[in-house]
């Protein structure tokens, strides 16, 4: 894993002993829970370790890619976002208005903050229709999973959300 890219690894394990957790750090692992764990202590742990991921990079550097279960992989290096086990072919503008509202996950974002940040000072003279009709667009991409990722919040914007499963 360190030779494809740096990035924090928490380890979960059901062995116990000293000699395992040495061994583990000694093959890379930033931090290791060993069972039995309290869910707030793992979270607490991998929150922690994502803190210090993102506070050592560049801003121009900070690509990482986003899961939501196994269901959903959202891949910004390579552009790629993976539902279901399938690829899904999406316009440059459809990825970024995606990768856009995942990494927000659960704010609400007014089709003016999505415009900004995914049309880059890109003149349109409709922010609303170009913002509703990529969201359409990509909802329709979005089918192949039963769950309703993209949420409208009426009169505000939208959310991105997993939590149908």
């Amino acid at each position: 894993m360190r030779e494809a890219k740096t990035i924090p690894i928490l380890v979960l394990s059901s062995k116990s002993g000293q000699e395992t957790k040495l061994s583990t750090y000694q093959a890379g692992a930033n931090a290791y829970l060993e069972k039995p764990y309290e869910l707030e202590e793992c979270l607490a742990q991998a929150e922690s370790l994502m803190e210090l991921y993102v506070g050592l990079k560049s801003p121009k550097d900070r690509c990482y890619t986003l899961a939501f279960g196994m269901d959903m992989m959202i891949d910004p290096e390579r552009r790629r976002v993976t539902l279901k086990g399938q690829e899904l072919n999406l316009t440059r503008k459809e990825f970024d208005l995606l990768f856009c509202l995942a990494s927000h996950a659960g704010q609400v974002l007014s089709r003016e903050q999505l415009y900004n940040q995914v049309w880059n000072n890109e003149k349109s003279y409709n922010v609303d229709e170009a913002v509703k009709s990529h969201i359409k667009s990509l909802r329709k991409k979005l089918t192949v999973s039963d769950i309703d990722y993209i949420k409208n919040v009426w009169g505000i914007g939208y959310r991105f959300s997993d939590d149908d499963k």
